[in-house]
């Protein structure tokens, strides 16, 4: 599915260009990807552009840019809200996209959120990292959005990046997920070859 036209859209798309490994852009768009079809299978109403910019942005706090003292959640919902304000966005859009950033870890809140965007920003952070819920996507689909957007080494950047907040951010909830092993060698064990 292609990027939604619009000017917030490509703004949100240079943003963490500007600010993201490619390894990290490409989890990304993965997630949207994933995001989006598994809405669609729910055959829930969803604000395309919505769900693109919560799942560009979910992981902006993982950047050395935006990177700071609360857990990278928190960081980067906090750094995505000003930005979609200083863009003109109106405030309880912005407010909703931090909600889907501050949230996407947490599964349990997350995935009962009436707002869909929110969800599917979950839902599709954790099939591409986890592979969960991988069964309800087409394989086909699956393989075409790897062969768009490579995993680059995802797995082991991801668990390094974690470890790293873990460590530095014991309070946040990666440290949670970390201590809890939940981000072993194998993440999961996702069904992705990297």
């Amino acid at each position: 599915m292609a990027v939604p036209d619009s000017a917030l859209a490509e703004a949100v798309t240079d943003l963490l260009a500007a600010a993201a490994p490619q390894v990290l852009v490409n989890h990304c768009r993965r997630t949207y990807q994933f995001g989006w079809a598994l809405g669609k299978r729910r055959g829930w109403k969803v604000d395309r552009e919505t769900l693109y910019i919560c799942a560009t942005l979910h992981d902006l706090g993982l950047t050395e840019r935006y990177d700071g003292p609360a857990g990278f959640e928190v960081q980067g919902a906090a750094a995505a809200e000003s930005f979609l304000i200083e863009q003109g966005c109106p405030p309880e859009r912005a407010t909703l996209v931090k909600d889907a950033i501050a949230l996407h870890l947490d599964g349990v809140a997350a995935v009962n959120d009436p707002r869909p965007e929110v969800v599917l920003t979950a839902m599709g952070t954790g099939l591409d990292t986890h592979g969960f819920r991988v069964d309800e996507i087409d394989p086909r689909l699956l393989d075409k959005v790897v062969e768009n957007w490579p995993r680059l080494g995802f797995r082991e950047w991801l668990r390094r990046a974690c470890f790293d907040q873990a460590e530095r951010k014991p309070e946040s909830r990666v440290a949670w997920w970390v201590n809890g092993g939940y981000m072993g060698p194998d993440i999961g064990n996702p069904p992705f070859t990297e």
